[in-house]
């Protein structure tokens, strides 16, 4: 994708600074070669694992499609465990594009000025690849790092601070694998990754279940192809 090229070109040297980051930079990136769908997965990152052949990691740019992916690969068949008989309706995004197994490391961009502003522009991409491309009706945020991204918290801030992507988000209902959210529009803050860019959104009425890793969740706190048609269903 040359957005994320030219994002990866713009802050190849800005990293020096700080050799955790800018390792993690050098690795280049991955996406998901997303599609128009109903359901869209969200999780954090790609991650960067070690048995992975030389050859995939020395590769700057990588892609991947959820269809393809998800025949061989546990992480995305355990999206297609419960999203159910709604999998031919589904794709999957990462909010971020940089290749990192361990998650935590995103508090490490988020204490780095030079890392929050490249957090910012890499999640404009995303964003924008949500409304132009995805305009999912039902969004499943399976990571919890990843919530505060889309505007969970930003409303307990007055979208004031944690705007983010800037959705402002109606609480609908808590289910027991998470809070369930109305997208109503965008906050008329300046501090909105897609200010100058974006000043609608395609995703009103849009549902958002805020849930967790499935792998980590108690068995009774995981999604369940039941709930996510139950959502579907409100749409």
């Amino acid at each position: 994708m040359k957005m994320l090229e030219e994002l990866w070109r713009r802050y190849e040297k800005r990293f020096e600074h700080n050799p955790a980051l800018n390792e993690i930079l050098k690795r280049g990136f991955c996406y998901s070669e997303v599609s128009r769908r109903e359901v869209l997965v969200m999780g954090i990152n790609p991650s960067f694992r070690q048995q992975e052949s030389e050859e995939v990691k020395n590769r700057k740019c990588l892609s991947f499609q959820y269809d393809h992916v998800k025949i061989t690969d546990r992480y995305f068949r355990q999206i297609q465990n419960f999203v159910g008989s709604l999998d031919d309706k589904t794709d999957y995004l990462d909010v971020f594009n940089y290749r990192e197994t361990a998650q935590k490391k995103l508090f490490t961009f988020l204490k780095d000025e030079t890392g929050v502003q490249f957090l910012a522009e890499n999640l404009l991409i995303t964003q924008l690849q949500i409304e132009q491309v995805v305009r999912p009706k039902l969004i499943v945020v399976k990571n919890k790092d990843a919530w505060m991204f889309l505007g969970r918290y930003a409303a307990e801030h007055r979208y004031e601070s944690g705007v983010w992507m800037g959705y402002v988000l109606q609480k609908v209902k808590d289910t027991n694998c998470g809070e369930v959210y109305r997208i109503e529009g965008l906050v008329n803050n300046s501090q909105r990754v897609s200010y100058d860019c974006l000043k609608k959104t395609q995703l009103i009425g849009t549902l958002v279940l805020f849930t967790k890793h499935y792998q980590y969740c108690k068995v009774g706190e995981r999604p369940t192809a039941a709930i996510i048609k139950e959502l579907y269903d409100l749409i």
